[in-house]
């Protein structure tokens, strides 16, 4: 495990890209080469960006200026928002090359919607735990870090309607007997 402490050399980074795409005006975030989260993380509330050790050097600049686009806007997801905040960055020939296709409204559910069905879908075709399932499925989409700890309210809706979901799942698999048909 990587102790979470600010990076000076990241820090410098995050400052040369503010003042070059932002003009200097976003707010100081503090920068943190950590395993807390996979790849990257903004933290808006605390004012920190995590940066996962794992992360290739030549990556980290592209990782970086992705959740500096989360610093710059309204919103966690990757929204239009967002997305229209990486537009602008490409076209400032940000090092971004190849990153918003990722991130197309087609390629990352979008809505909550979109996500929930996959709870029900554990329930009922395997025999994963709740908690095995909301650890790997809600870590892989943001809404905890590694510990499955939810760390605002909207991860903490999510959580209570994804277990709902998982129940629901759960109920209609005791009805097949214990197995999916």
């Amino acid at each position: 495990m990587c102790p979470e402490e600010p990076n000076s050399k990241l820090q410098q980074l995050f400052e040369r890209f503010n003042r070059r795409y932002w003009r200097g005006r976003l707010p100081h975030y503090t920068v943190i080469v950590s395993d807390k989260y996979v790849g990257a993380r903004c933290e808006k509330r605390d004012r920190i960006i995590y940066i996962n050790p794992s992360i290739p050097p030549r990556s980290v600049p592209q990782f970086l200026l992705h959740e500096m686009a989360h610093a710059a806007v309204k919103g966690y997801a990757h929204g239009k928002l967002w997305r229209d905040e990486m537009e602008r960055l490409i076209r400032l020939r940000a090092p971004l090359k190849g990153e918003l296709a990722a991130y197309s409204p087609e390629a990352v559910p979008q809505t909550l919607a979109s996500i929930l069905p996959e709870f029900f879908d554990a329930a009922f075709l395997s025999d994963q735990t709740w908690r095995e399932v909301w650890r790997h499925k809600a870590y892989g989409y943001g809404f905890t870090d590694r510990t499955g700890r939810v760390e605002n309210q909207y991860a903490a809706q999510v959580r209570h309607k994804a277990r709902r979901e998982w129940m629901r799942g759960r109920r209609l698999r005791r009805s097949y007997g214990g197995f999916a048909p």
